[in-house]
């Protein structure tokens, strides 16, 4: 697979106006009166959302830490896609190139999407730009018709989500709904821009990737970046990793295998 992105990193007014309309819309969300029943399931949709950002576009699609059947890819791009952070293939692409080149700022064609400089750069502002709006298809998913479909039409899921969502349980469950992606949105990019600047470094890696428990709490592992940069290809990140004991629950019941595992130390 090609990591070469676009050139023109001008501002992408159409992603400008959706996250400023987004965060209006969440914002007023939390005005909406809801029960403790509506709060306990948009912190389902969080978890279930997060989880599979973390163990299906990021250790599987991007990095490839276990095996997986077609049929349960085709969950993950589903899953995964009623996050709002368009599809797996994408951002399987997109992260590819983070680690190929991190932190790397010189280059257009080869640097990192969300280099973390400065601080909003990696956390929001990169998003927005048109360099990387369109990334190639690796050649292993290019005859994988059902996947790239999703991929394409990735905002159909969100959208099925928002309505299922109001039909069962009216505005207050859509507010909620709005809420968990407003923070899976935050959470995620916390991994960018807060774990390349604060946190430890056991591992020398020639990058700023740091570890950073809190955003391991809200990341379900993911913020264990540090070592996971040490070894992308290693299925658990770190000591608190909700997502790596899922994955060994699949394994265990044989919907996944042969899940990489490395020594922490």
């Amino acid at each position: 697979m090609s990591t070469v992105a676009q050139l023109d990193s001008g501002f992408d007014w159409k992603s400008i106006v959706y996250f400023i309309i987004f965060h209006c819309v969440a914002v007023a969300c939390f005005f909406v009166p809801m029960s403790w029943y509506h709060i306990a399931i948009g912190i389902g949709m969080y978890v279930i959302r997060m989880f599979y950002i973390s163990t299906g576009y990021h250790r599987f699609f991007t990095h490839r830490t276990y095996d997986a059947p077609y049929w349960y890819q085709i969950v993950i791009a589903v899953l995964g896609s009623t996050a709002v952070q368009r599809g797996p293939l994408w951002w399987s692409a997109v992260h590819a190139l983070h680690h190929a080149n991190p932190d790397n700022t010189h280059d257009n064609r080869t640097a990192d999407p969300h280099k973390p400089e400065p601080f909003w750069e990696g956390h929001i502002i990169w998003i927005l730009r048109k360099t990387h709006n369109t990334m190639p298809i690796p050649k292993k998913y290019q005859d994988k018709k059902l996947l790239l479909l999703i991929d394409k039409y990735h905002i159909v899921f969100p959208i099925a989500l928002g309505v299922i969502s109001f039909l069962f349980g009216g505005l207050p469950l859509l507010a909620s709904m709005i809420i968990s992606t407003l923070f899976l949105y935050h959470a995620t990019w916390s991994v960018n821009s807060f774990a390349h600047t604060f946190g430890s470094q056991p591992y020398q890696n020639h990058d700023n990737a740091r570890n950073l428990w809190w955003v391991a709490i809200l990341t379900l592992g993911e913020g264990w970046h540090n070592y996971h940069h040490h070894r992308p290809r290693d299925s658990r990140f770190g000591w608190f990793d909700p997502g790596y004991w899922g994955l060994v629950f699949l394994e265990k019941i044989g919907i996944i295998s042969n899940l990489n595992r490395y020594s922490l130390s």
